[in-house]
């Protein structure tokens, strides 16, 4: 019978005790946690990218000053309140998931997002204008970021696990 190679079980045992100290710390997954906070702020950016800001408009209102009711030029601006109300919650573990909620706290997001109805035919003072839709499309503005969040998702995340095993394996 031949020789084969001589073979260092030292070597062997020094990987394991390396790879299982690694995997009981949670090396990996507190890794994969940090950079899915970094997405998640991606995410957030993404958004508000996609979210509207309203016009500035000038209008003439009624001002009521003691028992005196009168004319006055007013002007309403785009502040980008709907941009600065989006959110994320908390990131929570569920089985073998990430979780988080991304959320926007504006009460009037939901119309924006999903459209909405109006009567047709009123007069808006401040925009001068009497309304002609029935309906207003919504903008869509996290229903279309969606798809570029899972593609950063996917390329990060994915990226943090290789990055979490090579540092497993390195010497």
């Amino acid at each position: 019978m031949g020789k084969f190679a001589d073979f260092d079980y030292r070597e062997v045992q020094k990987f394991i005790e390396r790879f299982d100290g690694g995997v009981k710390d949670e090396l990996v997954l507190r890794e994969i946690e940090k950079e899915f906070q970094r997405v998640t702020n991606m995410a957030i950016n993404i958004v508000k990218k996609k979210t509207p800001v309203g016009k500035s408009i000038s209008y003439t209102g009624l001002v009521l000053e003691g028992n005196n009711l009168y004319e006055k030029q007013m002007k309403t601006k785009g502040h980008g309140q709907l941009r600065r109300g989006w959110h994320s919650g908390e990131i929570s573990k569920s089985g073998n998931d990430l979780m988080v909620e991304i959320y926007n706290d504006v009460e009037y997001a939901i119309y924006v997002e999903k459209g909405h109805r109006q009567q047709a035919g009123r007069y808006v003072p401040v925009l001068g204008k009497r309304l002609k839709a029935s309906w207003v499309e919504g903008v869509g503005m996290l229903e279309k970021s969606l798809d570029p969040i899972e593609q950063l998702m996917i390329r990060v995340i994915g990226k943090a696990f290789e990055n979490a095993l090579s540092k497993l394996f390195e010497d």
